[in-house]
């Protein structure tokens, strides 16, 4: 099967998160099925991380209107698509393409092979359940759950000259704010690893920068400017750890080696199984899911129960030594 299918559309147009749990699949398929073209259809800004991924072919962006992207659907003379996450839209716009395959147990309109994946119960990797719905076509398909990220040299450049040496990197935005650590005790771990490791610099996403600016004067750190993705990426690879809530600056990092500590939402649908990491020991997950109700004034008590003092600890435990360039 895998022979007849020489040009693939992979889609995953929801958060950055979501597609960086797609790129192990890419680096499966672009070292062990080396006849094949992979494109991914995606949504910007998340597409931003397969810049210069060459795993991927090329990026359609779902935010394009209906006519362009169906016109770039039709020119990839695609063989087959995989929806990793359905999408009715994209589902409709692809469905001349002969081969399909999609998740879920609901028979929406279309052919489709569907695979019954149960994510929710969270028994492992999102990158692995994504390869399971290849793996009708691909069924040899190994997939090691490390992301992959590929930051550019200007990127790399930019990073450089806001940390000339390895420091801690803060990230108290999320996008799941409800499910966010208290911003204070943020700013307590800046204070906390300032003797070991340095000012800690607070980096922010959209509308975020606030809230950043109010741990950087807390915590004596140093506030960020404004980054795209990449950039974002390239001070994780350069930092001495970072901590940070559950959200897609927390993937980047792991994608670029970064050592990390993340305090997580809590919530049963966001399991640190199925959409962290556990490829090395210097990650480290603080979940205090305890089984009570998915509601907000759960999930801020349960977050509540992490302590700046274990989350110091581990950053401490973790961390990269002093790097001067």
């Amino acid at each position: 099967m895998s022979e007849s299918i020489r040009r693939l559309l992979i889609v995953r147009a929801d958060r950055i998160g979501d597609l960086m749990h797609v790129t192990p699949v890419l680096h499966a398929l672009h070292q062990q099925v080396p006849h094949l073209q992979v494109d991914v259809l995606a949504k910007s800004p998340a597409t931003q991380v397969l810049m210069g991924n060459p795993a991927a072919s090329a990026v359609l962006d779902a935010r394009w209107d209906d006519q362009r992207l169906q016109a770039a659907i039709s020119a990839g003379q695609y063989d087959a698509v995989a929806h990793l996450f359905p999408e009715r839209r994209l589902i409709e716009l692809c469905r001349h393409i002969t081969r399909s395959v999609r998740k879920g147990i609901v028979p929406w309109f279309g052919r489709h092979r569907r695979v019954i994946l149960h994510r929710s119960h969270s028994r492992k990797s999102e990158a692995l359940y994504n390869a399971d719905l290849l793996h009708g076509w691909f069924p040899t398909l190994q997939v090691d759950p490390q992301p992959r990220i590929h930051p550019s040299d200007a990127s790399q450049q930019r990073a450089a000259k806001l940390m000339p040496q390895a420091r801690p990197l803060l990230n108290p935005g999320s996008g799941h704010p409800e499910g966010a650590w208290p911003w204070e005790r943020f700013a307590a771990v800046s204070r906390g690893l300032a003797a070991a490791h340095g000012r800690a610099l607070v980096v922010w996403g959209p509308g975020e920068e606030e809230l950043a600016r109010r741990v950087a004067l807390n915590g004596d750190a140093d506030l960020a400017p404004a980054t795209d993705l990449m950039e974002l990426a390239a001070l994780a690879q350069r930092c001495a750890v970072m901590v940070t809530n559950d959200t897609g600056p927390m993937h980047l990092a792991a994608a670029a080696g970064a050592p990390v500590v993340a305090v997580w939402d809590g919530s049963r649908a966001i399991r640190p199984r199925r959409w962290g990491h556990h490829f090395r020991p210097d990650l480290v997950n603080f979940d205090p899911f305890d089984g009570s109700d998915d509601v907000v004034a759960q999930r801020q008590r349960r977050l509540a129960t992490v302590s700046v003092e274990a989350v110091v600890a581990a950053a401490l435990r973790v961390a990269r030594p002093h790097r001067v360039d």
